[in-house]
């Protein structure tokens, strides 16, 4: 069946169930409509948005790509991809948001990852459309994508935007079957999002029903807390120890990733897994880890790489 089809086919369905507010079996996939619904009416009978502010590097990213950066207004400290957004008035952070800045720019769209009720507050006060991205796993990533297009008005590149990332993801999954036709054996994968800075306690991970989880699969690994309920959890030194990973992958600031990475893998010396006995400890970038968007295939890409290197 034809990609396109299947993601318009998608984008209709999420159409219908914008439709259907109030129904207590409305998918939490679709949180975001339903909230635009309930506040600001049906989204076909929106105008389209032409001075946006995004309080989330996510939404920026996806603004850009979605070849509306002209009407990108104001953005938040941390959007620094793609390079154009340097110019962009910064308007705080989604914890400490500057709304004499907002105020000033005069937006008629607010976008953000989850939900500020200040912002949500100021929103309502001041009548401005607020849209709460959910990118909780690679479908809500789709689905995202779509509703925000249908939101700005570019619908067909919001599927263009999907199906690309499919056909990119899927040339990933293809290198991981040999020539044999059998699927390569999965290395076990343990992703640290964060620690204690200088040393392996606090340790940070992604659990079941994440984009990471679901990344590191596709990119031919597998994810040795993915059996934890939580979305993102910590974890103890001596679990991570007794779990044995045979790769081991650390998001890092890409400050310290210039500065500092022959120190940071050398901290991890001192755990006794194959990881580390076999010399499969990489650092990936987090500004590029942490936001699993429009660059799903680029953060695909890492982790495979990481992941099958030897």
């Amino acid at each position: 069946m034809d990609k396109t089809f299947i993601v318009a086919l998608v984008l209709a369905v999420i159409g219908v169930l914008i439709m259907q507010v109030g129904s207590s079996t409305t998918p939490d996939s679709i949180s975001v409509s339903t909230e635009l619904e309930n506040t600001y009416g049906s989204v076909s009978d929106l105008s389209s948005p032409q001075r946006i502010i995004t309080v989330t590097p996510l939404g920026t990213e996806l603004v850009y790509a979605l070849g509306c950066g002209d009407r990108l207004v104001g953005a938040d400290l941390f959007s620094d991809y793609p390079p154009e957004v340097e110019t962009v008035v910064k308007v705080g952070s989604f914890f400490d948001t500057n709304f004499e800045a907002i105020a000033s720019l005069t937006p008629d769209l607010i976008i953000t990852l989850g939900k500020s009720q200040k912002i949500s507050d100021y929103c309502e006060e001041n009548n401005i459309r607020q849209l709460h991205l959910k990118l909780s796993n690679l479908a809500c990533v789709y689905e995202e994508i779509l509703l925000t297009a249908k939101i700005l008005g570019c619908e067909q590149r919001g599927v263009e935007l999907c199906n690309n990332i499919f056909d990119g993801l899927t040339d990933i999954r293809k290198r991981l079957v040999d020539r044999s036709g059998d699927v390569v054996k999965r290395r076990k994968v343990f992703l640290c999002l964060g620690r204690k800075p200088g040393t392996l306690n606090n340790l940070s991970t992604a659990g079941n029903d994440t984009c990471f989880t679901e990344m590191i699969h596709l990119a031919g690994g597998e994810n040795i807390f993915s059996d934890i309920v939580l979305p993102y959890a910590d974890i103890s030194r001596e679990s991570l120890i007794s779990r044995a990973p045979d790769v081991i992958i650390e998001a890092v600031d890409p400050k310290l990733l210039a500065e500092s990475s022959d120190e940071i893998l050398k901290q991890w010396q001192a755990l006794e897994v194959p990881a580390v006995a076999n010399g499969m400890v990489y650092l990936i970038d987090a500004n590029l880890l942490h936001r699993p968007g429009v660059r799903m295939v680029e953060i695909a890409e890492e982790l495979y790489n990481c992941i099958n290197e030897k």
